[in-house]
């Protein structure tokens, strides 16, 4: 007596996903976009303001979105001055990959993505919240990445 409650609630549970990944309802989109950040923090002492290049693959499913993605952003090093000595900075380049999800209403929505990045910075892990609105094939995104490394993004990007 006790399997067909289970049966049951395992039978809608696999109903509910296959309708939520049918093709009437599930599409897969793909971006490549570019834009400026803002180091922050302990890189906003070393490093001026930069250019990220980001692709993200994801899930689109009614009002919410899946992706992962993967970037490249460039810092131009800052000069410090050290009262007589000024101290050429040099480029920093950092990678980042992450799994994030957005949801929205009409052209805006809002999202958050878990980060790790690696490179001429502080390797670890980020959180970034993120708004944005599309337009047409294109959208505009801006983030804060917290974490061991930080800067905010503001990028578009081609949608296909």
């Amino acid at each position: 007596m006790l399997r067909r409650p289970r049966l049951r609630a395992s039978a809608i549970v696999l109903v509910l996903f296959a309708a939520a990944a049918s093709p009437g309802h599930a599409q897969t989109r793909a971006s490549l976009g570019a834009g400026f950040t803002v180091p922050r923090g302990n890189l906003g002492d070393v490093a001026r303001t930069g250019f990220t290049l980001r692709g993200q693959v994801g899930l689109s499913m009614w009002l919410a979105d899946g992706h992962v993605q993967a970037g490249w952003s460039r810092f131009s090093g800052a000069d410090l001055d050290e009262g007589d000595l000024v101290v050429v900075g040099e480029d920093a380049n950092v990678w980042h990959g992450g799994l994030g999800v957005r949801v929205g209403i009409g052209p805006f929505w809002v999202g958050a993505n878990g980060f790790y990045s690696f490179g001429d910075t502080d390797d670890g892990l980020g959180f970034a919240p993120e708004v944005g609105v599309d337009l047409g094939p294109l959208e505009i995104v801006a983030d804060h990445l917290f974490g061991d490394t930080k800067w905010f993004a503001l990028r578009g990007a081609v949608r296909f």
